[in-house]
């Protein structure tokens, strides 16, 4: 693997509100589509003109603005990916993320970004990467969970994907969590996790909704390439011109002082996160989330049809 490989960009998408047999018990917000997929490509166009090709990862669904023909743009389904059919639908990232490796034409490193990360700032393929190519994850300074029989699904996920092993596949710990921002993957490293940990994979596969026993693909793939290394870390200030999370939530109040600190800031990358339940406040400003997005991220990317 060689720095000037080209490097595509993988997003998943869906939209809660259209899919058939959702389970009841999915919280709202797991799978609410706020508009955020449009800004967000808006914004990999106008800061990393250099990713050659956008893969989006969906259930079948796609969005009505979409170009679909567009050449730069593959339009994949969960179908495409996962091996038993008996797998879907799932309603689970972390399930449809350890199936990314055999996306066809895929290059080799990827950044994988999800709808609600943006660009707010140029961004270069060595941000993410080692001079030798090696994807190099970006780090939050926060401890990884330890705890895998208490807590938040995903919390206890973390702490089992942490701790995970199997004979020949014993890399150490990650010193602390990725952030919600791109990362770089290397499709060779998922493809390698599966093999090694072939049980779990497949269990974390046919998962329907995020389970504390899930792999979660970003612990997994930084404890594997960051074994053996011994370069500084490079860790992430959060509300800093580097890096943004907004974690949209009950406290109306709190919530708009940080997206206006993201106005103010124009961090490099950021993440607008909707974990809002019912609470009135909250839901209004996601209501206003496109009009704030809009005033960042103006100029259309090359995917968006006039309707």
């Amino acid at each position: 693997m060689t720095p000037d490989e080209a490097i595509d960009a993988v997003y998943l998408w869906v939209d809660g509100a259209a899919i058939a047999g959702r389970p009841a018990t999915l919280a709202p917000h797991r799978d609410r589509d706020n508009g955020e997929l449009r800004y967000s490509l808006r914004s990999l166009f106008a800061h990393a003109p250099w990713v050659r090709r956008v893969f989006l990862v969906t259930n079948g669904q796609r969005p009505a603005w979409l170009v679909q023909s567009h050449p730069r743009l593959r339009v994949v389904s969960h179908a495409d990916l996962f091996l038993d059919e008996a797998c879907l639908p799932t309603f689970n990232s972390n399930a449809i993320e350890l199936q990314l490796h055999r996306i066809p034409g895929l290059s080799r490193r990827f950044l994988y970004c999800n709808d609600d990360v943006f660009f707010g700032g140029p961004v270069v393929p060595e941000l993410f990467q080692h001079p030798d190519g090696v994807p190099w994850p970006l780090l939050d300074g926060i401890e990884v969970p330890r705890n895998h029989d208490a807590g938040l699904v995903h919390d206890r996920a973390y702490a089992y994907s942490q701790r995970v092993a199997a004979p020949g596949w014993e890399p150490p710990p990650i010193p602390s969590l990725p952030p919600h921002c791109p990362q770089l993957y290397d499709r060779e490293v998922l493809a390698e996790i599966e093999r090694a940990l072939p049980a779990e994979h497949a269990r974390t596969s046919a998962q329907r909704i995020r389970s504390p026993d899930d792999l979660v693909m970003r612990i997994l793939h930084g404890r594997h390439v960051l074994a053996g290394r011994t370069e500084p870390r490079t860790v992430l200030r959060e509300s800093s011109n580097e890096y943004c999370f907004v974690q949209i939530r009950n406290s109306t109040f709190d919530a708009a002082r940080r997206l206006l600190r993201i106005l103010r800031l124009r961090p490099r990358l950021f993440c607008i996160n909707d974990d809002v339940d019912k609470a009135f406040g909250p839901r209004l400003l996601l209501r206003t989330l496109p009009v704030l997005l809009e005033h960042m991220f103006p100029t259309p990317s090359p995917f968006e049809a006039d309707l």
